[in-house]
């Protein structure tokens, strides 16, 4: 996997159906499937602090799957790649990027990078 680029942990996301719906339409000009993941910008206190956890939300969004690799032999780890959109640490221009990820769709969680260009 690329680590050259933006590391987030993704804190929520799309179900299996939806990943595995968007690799299929992905390159079917008639079927957009988007999908969005939540991520962390950024922790807003450090680990000691009561409130340690709370973060500065963002989102990826627009991504579509070109790529599904199981990641172990649950059926729910998988590693991604694609394309999507991020606006570039909250600037507000939204950006097309190519990103990789690790994503478990039980828990909705995993991390993505947004590679650079």
């Amino acid at each position: 996997m690329n680590t050259n680029g933006r590391r987030y942990e993704i804190v929520n996301g799309p179900n299996k159906d939806s990943i595995l719906d968007s690799f299929k339409y992905a390159f079917t000009k008639n079927v957009d499937i988007p999908l969005t993941f939540e991520i962390v910008i950024r922790y807003l206190m450090p680990p000691s602090h009561p409130s340690a956890g709370t973060y500065m939300p963002g989102e990826i969004r627009n991504a579509k799957i070109h790529s599904v690799a199981h990641e172990d032999g649950s059926g729910e780890s998988f590693n991604l790649s694609g394309c999507c959109e991020s606006d570039d640490e909250i600037q507000g221009i939204w950006e097309p990027f190519r990103f990789q990820a690790y994503y478990h769709t039980k828990t909705r969680k995993g991390y993505i990078i947004i590679i650079d260009k």
